[in-house]
């Protein structure tokens, strides 16, 4: 059986080395990213946010409440297990954001419908008899699974809608033109059109931007916030070309660990910034058993563990 969520299909596209060392081998850095943590914080604030509007109704202040209390619990088990190099992306600015949040989107409690947040997904993926598929990927072995995390479904004026929630510094406009054919956002409107009734017009993501610059002194100065849905709306052309790349992936992952050998791929190693197993790759050691593993640690990760109440099948 092999599961395979966007995280792990990305970083095997990135590298395959280094979805050995993440995935198979469930080792991570002691060094924890500052961005990471805020984003990951600010999911949980959103979650314990609108969880509460679809409990409570449109209660800014008690959803903020909860939303924050859940946010602080984030931040404090990520700072626990991990060292980090400490800048703007505090959790005091990530609760002046939900504020400005709030107020950015006030209209929502007259257009917006929440369904539901954070479900889970486990959805099994066979190739079909399609000429394409026949030919490429029935030869498949094993069962194979695509899994993920559906942030947010909610209707705007009537038309439903998956939101996905992303935390950048970058400028919304670059982060739009990033959006185009996503594969993260193809598979989940992929699996939210084959998991659930609920038809969804495509993926709504909402981006809020934080970042602050350093002054002459060293220290950060004022902060700059923005905010903005980004529709992405796909064809079931669109759907089936994500479903085709789905399965090559697949197919290269099982050809690896029939051969137990994932190859590096060099042209990643520094492409945007230090890859974090980039000390790993660099001992050229070519035992595994014996790899220098100061600095790591065994760390496992699965997008479904600890949610079996919010999972959906099929």
């Amino acid at each position: 059986m092999l599961e395979l969520d966007n995280t792990n299909r990305e970083t095997f596209c990135t590298c395959p080395r280094k979805y050995q060392y993440s995935h198979i081998m469930q080792l991570k850095s002691i060094k924890g990213s500052s961005a990471l943590r805020f984003g990951t914080v600010w999911h949980a604030i959103m979650e314990g946010y609108y969880n509460t509007i679809v409990a409570e109704g449109w209660d800014h202040i008690k959803a903020m409440s909860v939303g924050l209390e859940m946010g602080k619990e984030a931040w404090n088990q990520a700072t626990q297990q991990l060292e980090f190099w400490e800048d703007y992306r505090t959790f005091d600015n990530a609760a002046k954001l939900l504020l400005e949040y709030i107020d950015h989107y006030k209209d929502d409690k007259d257009n917006v419908k929440i369904i539901d947040t954070e479900k889970v997904f486990r959805l099994r993926m066979i190739p079909d008899a399609s000429d394409e598929e026949k030919s490429l990927f029935l030869h498949l072995p094993i069962d194979i699974y695509f899994t993920g995390q559906l942030d947010l479904r909610f209707e705007l004026n009537h038309s439903p809608w998956n939101m996905e929630h992303k935390t950048t510094s970058r400028y919304l406009s670059e982060q739009a033109k990033s959006l185009n054919r996503s594969a993260q956002f193809l598979g989940y409107t992929y699996a939210s059109k084959e998991l659930l009734d609920f038809k969804t017009q495509g993926c709504l993501v909402s981006f809020v931007h934080l970042s602050s610059r350093k002054n002459k002194e060293g220290e950060y100065g004022k902060l700059t916030t923005d905010f903005a849905r980004i529709p992405q709306i796909y064809t079931e052309r669109d759907l089936m070309s994500w479903r085709l790349h789905f399965f090559s992936v697949c197919e290269q992952i099982l050809s690896c660990m029939k051969r137990e050998y994932f190859p590096m791929n060099f042209d990643s190693c520094y492409r945007f910034g230090t890859c974090a197993y980039a000390g790993l790759c660099e001992q050229n050691c070519n035992d595994l058993k014996e790899l220098n593993l100061e600095g790591y640690e065994v760390r496992p990760w699965d997008v479904l563990a600890g949610k079996e109440n919010k999972l959906i099948e099929g």
